[in-house]
């Protein structure tokens, strides 16, 4: 209707339509943000931040939109739902990417400490005459694909929060962003790993 008859009404009405979808979107994006259990304190706060302040810019655009008087404020308050918020194009990437480098994190960790156990057990299956060389082989792989998918989501995260619609509409952000899945894809390749050399551990010392 907008397109076929610009006035004011229905410009307004497109308006309001996409900003409340987004406020419903950054509404679930928060919930998202507090049932992640990975999820570190500064980056949790560092997330809600970004949605509390793109619901409030939102907000106050709706009012800017509702009190518009000629279509061309209105086109230019429209176009900035898009070009200063970026919702859809960067911020959930935001939320679903901190949070998966978050959990590989706390993966990495809790395999760490498995890693730790599964070397005490080798160690007494040693001292007990066992030959443990096949289990000390697998037990070196998975310490390796531990640190690699470590290495590989250190400061994703951080990366990732410091992006800013701006960065999108200059083109920078969209590189950042696929490097982040590329590496969050890759460390959760080698959790796999070390979850299956795990195993290899433990049924050569059975």
């Amino acid at each position: 209707a907008a397109r076929a008859d610009p006035t004011v009404e229905n410009l307004q009405a497109v308006g309001f339509c996409g900003i409340d979808r987004r406020l419903v979107t950054i509404g679930r994006l928060r919930e998202a943000v507090d049932d992640a259990r990975a999820l570190t304190d500064e980056h949790q706060a560092a997330l809600e931040t970004i949605l509390d302040n793109s619901a409030a810019g939102l907000r106050a655009l709706r009012a800017k939109i509702a009190s518009d008087t000629t279509v061309p404020e209105l086109r230019a308050d429209i176009k900035a739902i898009f070009t200063d918020y970026r919702i859809y194009a960067l911020v959930t990437r935001q939320v679903w990417l901190v949070r998966a480098a978050d959990t590989a994190d706390v993966a990495g960790a809790r395999l760490t400490d498995t890693a730790d156990r599964l070397e005490a057990l080798i160690a007494q299956a040693e001292a007990n005459g066992k030959d443990v060389t096949e289990a000390k082989t697998h037990l070196a792989a998975m310490e390796a694909a531990i640190a690699e998918a470590l290495a590989g989501v250190d400061g994703v995260a951080d990366e990732v929060l410091l992006l800013t619609p701006a960065d999108w509409n200059a083109g920078t952000a969209g590189p950042v962003l696929r490097s982040a899945r590329e590496a969050i894809a890759e460390a959760r390749s080698d959790i796999r790993t070390a979850m299956s050399e795990a195993r290899k551990v433990i049924a050569a010392l059975a």
